[in-house]
């Protein structure tokens, strides 16, 4: 049996339907719809575009259940989340995890979007997270996009594209959602959309509003208080389209979003499951805006696009710092307080001087804002030559309070506040970029392509400390001025070949890059400034259609090298973080992903991912400013070796106007390392877990009714693992077993 022919044979019988039926099927109409992406920046058919990319329909994420980035990331080979709660999430796409700014792309349709850097210059690590409502589709790029995405896009790029105004139907929805978490509590949320065409086939408006509450699963022993990490969410966008012509379409969009949540998502095992012993109150407060203004000119032989996006985030994070604290009541820093070896006398009254600043707490508010610009032009005509030029801009300013204060009983803080430390920190970025990329059709079945970016950008940080950290004798004052700008050229070359109709086979090297920049410098020696890294990926796919287009099945095989990596360290008390540039990476990998339909009513997907993310020289930091721990050899934390997931979605005929659907996810995460080295005095290992979810419903004369399950079978999935020299282990795990129910109107 041919492989084909395997592949066609196993997911039909798997669901009890005889090859033969399947084969009597396949003469109709049964074939796999069409999926047409802009990862190009131009309109392409996904299994044309000679690049590994995966996309969700909308339509797949309502089946799914999915309203935010950690439903949907489950069903995208290659894609992983290091989740530390709401505000504190970070993408990873094959195996490029680490320290500073986003190694993802995310886009919300033509908006960059980023988190603040926070007290570790590690906005990658807070990615803002818009709830899917009314999407059209998310597209998730896998490897560097760099000529076309610029800075950030190292592992990949993720866009969510939302659905546009309709200029000639009235349309819109209302959904309900009520749930109940097991350990946890109720949780309720609504979903509304509107759409008018304000002047009919002229101008038209869609307005998306949502709210969501969910009950926590966390409690906390010391504080005597049950599911303190309860969310809510509410958020929506408003959308104007203005058809100013055939040819030429203006674009408006506001999406607003605001999420309360009262903790993290994280119990210690030694207390007891889902139990934490923090004695402070952590709650997230967490803010996004969106303001964007896109034309989208076409001409005869070619499209302008001009683009200018606004983007501004407030978050507020408040987390107990207890531990921390309390670890400097020891001999060593009451010398380093007094100046000389302290008698028992003098370490007594440094004991009762530390207790008395316990329980700690940090209030540490943030703001980024970030204003962002692209023009570009892209050829529109038949070939043999496409191309696409651009220019990009974008100004970014963000700043940062981190107060640490003494607190209450109750774990609040103190009023008037009583400060231990306090500090203040701006970093501004300006970058300048033009790129741009050339397809030659060589023959009909042969292209090739090349693309190139070059950027300029400054980097520059500010800061003071308005009240000294005296447990470490370090003075309030100005901190010296953090400068670093790079400039750097980047490229892509690509060549494809279509075998025949239904095999595209492809081969791609290109370039992606990350923004270095200038630490934060408090009071003691650390790096001035830490270049950009790169990734380079080498690629080679297919990508396939089989049985009369029932079934794709695509498959990259690729090796990415991670140059001038970007660390993390910190200042030898432990009390402070900054950013270095030391070794080297690769990832060496293989993803599948295939989609089949069975049956006219059957529709089977899944994909796998196996990688190997590990450093491929020690990390040694060439200037001597700081020691890095990696050695050669050493995994990539926070990477699986192998992750994979298969879904089966059925849909049946009740009635002439009733119609039936069930469907069934599955999810595997291999385990992961908390640090480069399993001899590390911190290490942990994040465990492996399988998930399933499953829902069934039924639809009828315009409504959806669907009762579903969320981590059926209640695993204690780890997210993510914590370990350091004040706190005991801890486990960051996702939402337990959750049952719901959801009903829907459409008019």
């Amino acid at each position: 049996m041919k492989l084909h022919q395997i592949l066609y044979t196993l997911p039909v019988m798997l669901m009890g339907v005889s090859p033969s039926m399947a084969q009597e099927e396949a003469s109709g109409s049964l074939a796999l719809e069409e999926i047409v992406v802009t990862a190009l920046k131009r309109a392409t058919n996904i299994q044309d575009t000679p690049l590994s990319i995966s996309a969700v329909s909308g339509d797949m994420l309502e089946r799914i259940g999915a309203d935010d980035i950690v439903d949907y990331f489950a069903t995208v080979p290659g894609l992983s989340i290091v989740d530390q709660g709401p505000g504190e999430r970070r993408l990873v796409i094959r195996g490029i995890n680490g320290v500073g700014e986003a190694q993802v792309g995310l886009y919300y349709d033509e908006t960059y979007v980023t988190g603040a850097p926070g007290a570790e210059a590690d906005s990658g690590a807070r990615q803002p997270d818009f709830k899917l409502i009314d999407i059209a589709r998310v597209e998730v790029l896998k490897g560097p996009q760099g000529t076309l995405y610029g800075s950030g896009s190292v592992g990949g790029t993720v866009r969510v594209i939302t659905n546009k105004p309709n200029v000639d139907e009235f349309e819109g929805f209302v959904e309900g959602d009520l749930s109940t978490t097991t350990g946890g509590g109720e949780g309720w949320g609504l979903n509304a959309m509107a759409n008018a065409p304000l002047v009919e086939g002229k101008l038209g408006m869609r307005v998306v509003g949502y709210y969501r509450n969910e009950d926590g699963f966390i409690d906390n022993v010391p504080l005597n208080t049950e599911n303190i990490n309860d969310e809510e969410t509410w958020g929506g966008r408003v959308a104007l389209r203005l058809q100013a012509a055939e040819n030429l379409t203006i674009d408006a969009k506001v999406m607003l979003q605001r999420t309360d949540s009262g903790g993290r998502p994280e119990f210690f095992p030694s207390i007891g499951d889902l139990k934490t012993d923090r004695v402070t109150q952590e709650f997230l407060i967490d803010d996004s805006e969106i303001y964007n203004l896109t034309v989208d000119w076409e001409f005869d032989d070619f499209q302008l696009v001009a683009s200018t996006s606004y983007y501004e985030r407030f978050v507020e994070f408040n987390f107990d710092t207890t531990p921390f604290i309390a670890g400097f009541d020891n001999a060593g820093i009451c010398g380093l307080r007094a100046g000389h070896a302290c008698s028992d006398g003098e370490l007594a009254a440094h004991s009762d001087y530390i207790n008395g600043l316990l329980p700690a707490t940090v209030k540490q508010p943030q703001n980024v804002n970030n204003w962002t610009n692209e023009l570009r032009v892209n050829s529109t005509g038949e070939g043999p030559l496409y191309w696409t030029l651009g220019l990009f801009t974008e100004s970014r300013e963000s700043d940062l309070k981190s107060q640490v204060l003494a607190a209450t009983p109750n774990g609040l803080a103190r009023e008037p506040f009583e400060y231990i430390f306090f500090r203040e920190a701006t970093e501004k970025v300006d970058q300048l970029s033009l790129f741009g990329e050339v397809t030659y059709d060589v023959t009909e079945d042969l292209s090739i392509t090349g693309g190139m970016r070059w950027y300029d950008y400054d980097k520059t940080n500010t800061g003071k400390t308005n009240v000294g950290f005296a447990l470490v004798n370090a003075p309030a004052g100005p901190a010296p001025d953090g400068d670093a700008s790079q400039k750097g050229t980047i490229f892509k070359g690509n060549i494809s070949y279509h075998v025949n109709d239904d095999v595209l086979l492809y081969g791609t090297v290109v370039e992606g890059f990350r923004l270095g920049g200038a630490n934060q410098s408090v009071f003691v020696e650390v790096p001035a400034q830490f270049g950009p890294d790169s990734v380079t990926n080498y690629e080679i796919g297919a990508k396939t259609n089989l049985m009369d287009n029932r079934i794709k099945l695509n498959v990259a095989l690729f090796k990415m090298v991670w140059d001038n990596m970007q660390v993390g360290g910190t200042t030898p008390d432990g009390a402070f973080a900054f950013i270095g540039n030391a070794g080297k990476a690769a990832v060496d990998g293989i993803e599948v992903e295939f989609d089949a339909q069975a049956t006219d009513r059957l529709l089977i997907s899944g994909g796998m991912t196996i990688q190997n993310a590990r450093l491929t020289e020690d990390q040694i930091d060439e200037n001597g400013d700081f020691e890095a721990p990696g050695v050669k050899g050493d995994r990539i934390p926070r990477v699986p070796r192998f992750m994979a997931n298969l879904a089966v979605d059925y849909g049946w005929t009740m009635s002439d106007d009733m119609e039936g659907f069930a469907r069934l996810d599955y999810n595997y995460m291999g385990s992961r390392n908390s640090t480069l080295s399993t001899t590390d005095e911190f290490f942990l290992n994040i465990e492996d877990y399988s998930m399933f979810n499953a829902s069934v419903g039924i639809t009828m004369d315009g409504w959806r009714a669907s009762l579903y399950a969320k981590n059926l079978f209640n695993k204690r999935a780890q997210s993510n693992r914590g370990n350091d020299d004040f706190t005991a282990q801890s486990i960051f795990t996702m939402r337990p077993q959750t049952f719901g129910l959801k009903i829907r109107r459409d008019f």
